[in-house]
């Protein structure tokens, strides 16, 4: 599936830029321009190509620093899916780039599964589709995460809470057994113990 970008720029964003530079055709065409005039309007050229080659490092650093943090984000996702085994659907109103599926899943393995309307299925990692549709998909899924955490949350500490109690009374019943061994060895030495000083005290025959 791919996404083209298309950008328009808007009047005011024309007009931001001096219109006698629009008319530089004309003036380089024209014999008799004046040598400043030219001169004029190509600094204003180079200007903008300088201006242009400026931003457009700006914008890779920026593309740079956006696919690390798209890479981290996923990631993270991943882990946590896999870590809770959860599968999300989401809302088909939080995704509208996909007019023609009739379910959306981010599943255990961080793969966006898309469920078509003539049933075929397509499935991807998250993270390489474009960076605005990663954006729709983790804003539509933290609401739904939260929700499943807290509710998973409440089974586990069900289960911590059964297993203390539980832990609790085996170890009282161990120790009884403990009680029970130790009066069983003290007994056994006290029998043993009288009998060896009624050897001593008692004369042999």
């Amino acid at each position: 599936m791919k996404h083209k970008k298309v950008f328009l720029l808007k009047n005011d964003g024309l007009d931001a830029i001096d219109k006698d530079y629009f008319s530089y055709l004309s003036v380089l065409q024209d014999k008799e321009a004046d040598d400043e005039k030219v001169k004029e309007i190509e600094e204003k050229f180079f200007s903008l190509l300088k201006a242009l080659n400026e931003d457009t490092r700006q914008l890779s650093e920026f593309m740079i620093e956006e696919g690390n943090m798209i890479k981290d984000l996923c990631t993270y996702l991943r882990k946590i899916f896999s870590q809770l085994d959860l599968s999300i659907v989401l809302p088909l109103i939080a995704v509208p780039w996909v007019e023609t599926c009739k379910e959306v899943i981010l599943n255990s393995q961080g793969h966006l599964i898309l469920v078509k309307n003539q049933g075929e299925v397509e499935s991807k990692s998250l993270e390489n589709y474009p960076p605005d549709v990663i954006l729709m998909v983790i804003w539509s899924v933290i609401p739904q995460l939260k929700e499943l955490v807290n509710s998973y949350m409440k089974r586990v500490s069900m289960r911590v809470n059964f297993f203390e109690r539980t832990g609790e009374e085996l170890k009282n019943i161990q120790k009884s057994f403990e009680i029970s061994t130790e009066e069983a060895s003290e007994n056994t030495y006290e029998d043993f113990r009288e009998k060896s000083v009624r050897e001593v005290l008692v004369p042999k025959k």
